[in-house]
């Protein structure tokens, strides 16, 4: 059974015959595929099968706890500070209330070396990615793979890290063309050279940005492209190769249509995706408080973001130090 579903949502008891390509949602019937042009799948061979299924099986043991490396540096931080201030002799009370003051160099040191592990991960492993299609057989493919499954699991101590400034800071170390003022909270996993985010956009949580699409054994990789000032919702799906126009937006849960239908300026909601011939304007706040807002509140947000990003790590660091002090020795004696 050969069977497209793009994006979408199939309701239970859902029966598709046969060759037919479903989208939407709900899902619905938009055409049929014809069997006599579509791709065989890739042939390798059975060596070549079982070195790649022993090399995934080596990546998905090896990875998750490569991921935990970040921590060791930053205890190393707290180690150093914990020393310096027990030669300074001070009250141990004293000491125990500093721990906050001291956990946060550790934080900030577990967040920059998580930052460096990550880009060292993708350079090396995949120093450039490029449009085309690809084998699910083949290196690229197994080093992609790689480096998305690196990125998901070491980012989990930098879940602060999205939405915040510096996340567009970090995708241009990672490689991706992202504009000057562009607010960024989704994983593009290995594409990054696959994206161009331009000036002012707001790519909200869980966007499928150019997402490859995998069918019939084939990896296709496309390059996704946005123009100024453009909103793309929560959830919402962009498919590879769309290139979405200035002032354009997506809704949460949406999909843009094709290409040469969406014009600089449209509102698109739903999938499929209906276009709004009206979108509500609030004139009341001023480019200070959205586009252009002055030194002094992005100074202000700096500060701010950089707190939140390691104010979890931090409270981890102190609340577990002080779990140790209290009432380690009688557990211990326990």
């Amino acid at each position: 059974m050969v069977v497209t579903l793009r994006p979408t949502a199939v309701p239970a008891g859902t029966q598709i015959p046969d060759f037919e390509v479903w989208d939407g949602s709900p899902a619905r019937k938009v055409g049929v595929n014809d069997p006599s042009v579509m791709d065989e799948f890739p042939q390798t061979t059975v060596w070549r099968r079982a070195l790649q299924t022993f090399c995934y099986t080596v990546a998905m043991l090896a990875i998750p706890p490569i991921g935990m490396l970040p921590i060791f540096p930053a205890f190393w931080v707290f180690n150093t500070l914990d020393e310096f201030v027990g030669i300074a002799s001070f009250d141990r009370e004293i000491y125990m209330a500093m721990i906050p003051i001291l956990a946060w160099p550790t934080a900030f040191a577990m967040v920059l070396v998580t930052v460096a592990f990550i880009a060292c991960v993708r350079w090396i492993i995949l120093p450039r990615v490029k449009e085309g299609r690809y084998s699910v057989h083949s290196w690229f493919y197994f080093r992609m793979w790689v480096v998305a499954l690196a990125t998901e699991i070491t980012l989990e101590t930098l879940t602060s890290l999205f939405a915040t400034i510096y996340m567009r800071a970090w995708y241009r170390l990672m490689g991706a063309k992202i504009g000057k003022g562009a607010e960024i909270s989704t994983n593009l996993a290995g594409r990054f050279d696959l994206v161009e985010i331009g000036e002012k956009n707001f790519i909200a949580d869980e966007v499928m940005l150019g997402d490859e699409d995998i069918r019939r054994g084939w990896m296709v990789l496309k390059k996704v492209k946005t123009g100024a000032n453009v909103f793309i919702g929560n959830d919402a799906v962009v498919p590879p190769g769309s290139i979405i126009p200035k002032g354009a937006l997506i809704g949460i849960k949406s999909k843009p249509p094709e290409n040469h239908l969406i014009a600089p300026n449209d509102t698109w909601f739903g999938s499929p995706p209906i276009k709004l011939p009206v979108r509500q304007k609030f004139d009341a706040l001023s480019e200070n408080w959205t586009y252009e807002p002055p030194l002094w509140k992005k100074i202000a947000r700096a500060v701010f973001e950089a707190v939140h990003v390691s104010l979890s790590t931090m409270l981890f660091i102190t609340f577990g130090t002080w779990a140790v002090e209290w009432f380690g020795s009688d557990l211990l004696a326990g």
